[in-house]
Formats: structure tokens, sequence, C-alpha cells
């Protein structure tokens, strides 16, 4: 089955689905592991096997390390007020992001 990552974090159930392939690595982890997710769920019969398909220095670099950055916030953040922004990229993410750099 090919599914997009969105689409694919979206309450489906997919225990016919053995292997996740990600070739398009989203800005926000929690996303992508709970598309992973869905291949684990009760009813799965086989080992699930996860591959991430990365083109190496591309936006998708700066990707990962976003994804990094924001699952130390998550963890560190003890307070609702400080989890507000793990759902939306700040002007300086976007500029990271996009390997703009400012002076």
């Amino acid at each position: 089955m090919l599914i997009s990552l969105k689409a694919g974090n979206a309450g489906l159930n997919l225990v016919a689905a053995s292997r996740v392939i990600i070739l398009d690595p989203f800005w926000n982890p929690f996303i992508e592991m709970q598309a992973v997710d869905r291949a684990y769920r009760i009813g799965q019969q086989k080992p699930v096997q996860v591959h991430r398909i990365l083109v190496r220095q591309t936006v998708e670099d700066r990707i990962m390390e976003l994804q990094e950055k924001k699952r130390a916030l998550v963890e560190s953040a003890l307070d609702e007020g400080a989890m507000k922004s793990v759902g939306r990229l700040d002007e300086r993410q976007l500029a990271f992001l996009f390997g703009v750099t400012g002076n």
C-alpha cells in the first residue's frame, strides 16, 4: 500500500502493512511517529520494518535536525504554554529549514 504521511497518521489501522518507508520527512516528528504507529496496531501478525530514505545535503537534513530540536523541546517542556510552540514553525525555524541565514 502506498499512502502519504499526512493520510497515514489520520486514524488508520494498517495491520496488513509490515513495511513503512518514509520518503518525505515531516518537520514535526510526532506526525511521522503517529503514521508509523499505524502499522503496529492490534492484529498485526508480522514484524514491522521501518525504513527512512533521505537525500544528504538537502532540506531533508535540516528537517531531521529540526525534528530533533522539536523532540528535545517536548521532552523538556512541562507546562502547557511551552507546548504551544510545537505545532508551528516560527520565522527562525523556517529560515533554518530553507538554509537562509540572517545578517
